[in-house]
């Protein structure tokens, strides 16, 4: 008889042997962007000929600035969203201007993508802050992003600059009033708005929107 280590041996290459499969730890980020949920932006509109070409999520995400990270659960929003209107009431619209492109650093670096970002110009920065301050006070869970930014594109490294210079000649600067935060739901595979929460204003005003012209320019609009 042979050794039992050479049996042992044996049986190890043998068609009949099937390794265990390792067991991947679950990612609770992943469950929550399956499960229904909800993103605090603010949204915008955007001529299609530059981030419907050159960003993937194009049809996933409407054009947004996110306030805040992660997601949040919609029944979670709906018990704390009294409150989060009642805080943003208090803060006073301002005025934003897109004119600025910029490379950000995000999770696909590891794929050798990066994002090319419109960076928002507030006419006063506090009252950002004070958005974000807010949001953290009614979810503490979540974090302010580091960068505010705008996703126009997403490409390669090296790709980059050349966009950037080919954008630069495209852009018409885009200035308005920004005078709401938009929630946004996931629905089945893209994200819409929800609903709309007021920053202080009289009464009657409404959101204002920046709409297209026939060639897909954005027209600026300010609020009177």
């Amino acid at each position: 008889t042979k050794p039992p280590v050479l049996a042992r041996a044996r049986a190890c290459v043998s068609p009949f042997f099937v390794p265990k499969k390792r067991r991947r730890r679950r990612d609770p980020r992943a469950a929550m962007r399956r499960a229904m949920c909800v993103s605090v932006c603010m949204v915008y509109r955007l001529p299609p000929q530059i981030r419907g070409v050159h960003d993937k999520a194009a049809a996933k995400w409407p054009p947004h600035i996110n306030l805040c990270f992660p997601f949040v659960p919609a029944h979670v929003f709906e018990t704390r969203r009294a409150a989060l209107e009642q805080k943003l009431t208090r803060i006073a619209p301002f005025t934003i201007t897109l004119d600025t492109f910029a490379t950000v650093e995000t999770s696909k670096k590891k794929e050798g993508r990066r994002f090319v970002c419109l960076v928002p110009k507030m006419s006063n920065p506090g009252a950002l802050e004070a958005i974000q301050k807010a949001l953290k006070g009614v979810f503490p869970e979540c974090s302010p992003r580091g960068q505010v930014h705008l996703t126009v594109a997403q490409a390669k490294g090296k790709e980059c600059p050349k966009l950037i210079e080919q954008f630069e000649k495209e852009w018409n600067r885009l200035t308005w009033t920004v005078d709401s935060v938009a929630l946004l739901e996931k629905k089945k595979k893209r994200y819409e708005v929800r609903t709309r929460m007021a920053l202080a204003s009289s009464p009657g005003q409404q959101a204002s929107s920046s709409p297209s012209t026939p060639d897909g320019r954005v027209e600026t609009k300010s609020r009177k």
